[in-house]
């Protein structure tokens, strides 16, 4: 305790109340600053004094950056226990694999290309605009989560009938050896689609689609078939 919050040990020693405690850490600038610090001590109070059925867990966010998980337990005779834990690496590293993310997210959506990847349970994990508007739907959102059974439905519903959509649910069911394979499947309106099935790092699939003009869909399928 007094190597986390930089305290003399003597002073702990002397066993200080729960508000001394609180106190002290607020002047050494070890506790946030809430908007009604008196409230927030009183909310402590009553957790000190209902022990046998009261909890406490909070996170302390620091304007230096430090961040301390803080949890109250009740203890037997009346009195509480705390956990104090330094979780600001935890914090930074998730913080910083959020802005990595997001912004994976914002190149994601910005290809022209329609595109959705599958996590290994087989569901539909991210997709961009593109493919959410390829497909009929207002918003990303309502796909992500969506099976791979529950997302070919929608596609063999846009599509002329294809063996393509069978073919991807055997792909994505197959945990063995995957490897990257393409098809020309056509839209209802007669625009042909060049998609693409692709295993990816930690069992994942991505799936891209891109309209084709359909002479360019024609040499697809003549190539495909004298190969």
């Amino acid at each position: 305790m007094a190597e986390l919050f930089n305290l003399q040990p003597e002073w702990l020693a002397r066993r200080p109340a729960l508000r001394s405690f609180l106190d002290q850490l607020r002047n050494d600038g070890k506790l946030p600053e809430p908007k009604d610090f008196k409230d927030w001590r009183n909310q402590i109070e009553v957790l000190e004094k209902s022990a046998e059925t009261g909890t406490f867990q909070e996170d302390w966010r620091l304007p230096d950056g430090q961040v301390f998980r803080v949890i109250g337990r009740p203890h037997p005779k009346n009195s509480v226990a705390f956990l104090f834990e330094d979780i600001s690496k935890a914090v930074a590293i998730e913080r910083e694999y959020r802005v990595e993310l997001e912004q994976m997210l914002n190149v994601f959506d910005a290809l022209s290309s329609a595109n959705v990847i599958f996590d290994t349970n087989g569901q539909a994990q991210f997709c961009n605009q593109a493919f959410a508007d390829l497909w009929g739907q207002e918003e990303t959102e309502r796909l992500r989560g969506l099976s791979t059974t529950e997302m070919t439905r929608i596609w063999q519903d846009k599509c002329a009938p294809t063996p393509a959509w069978g073919d991807f649910r055997d792909f994505a069911a197959d945990f063995g050896s995957r490897s990257h394979w393409t098809s020309v499947v056509q839209l209802l309106d007669g625009t042909p689609l060049w998609a693409s099935f692709s295993p990816i790092s930690g069992g994942q699939i991505l799936c891209e689609f891109t309209t084709l003009e359909k002479t360019g869909a024609a040499a697809l399928l003549r190539q495909k078939h004298s190969a």
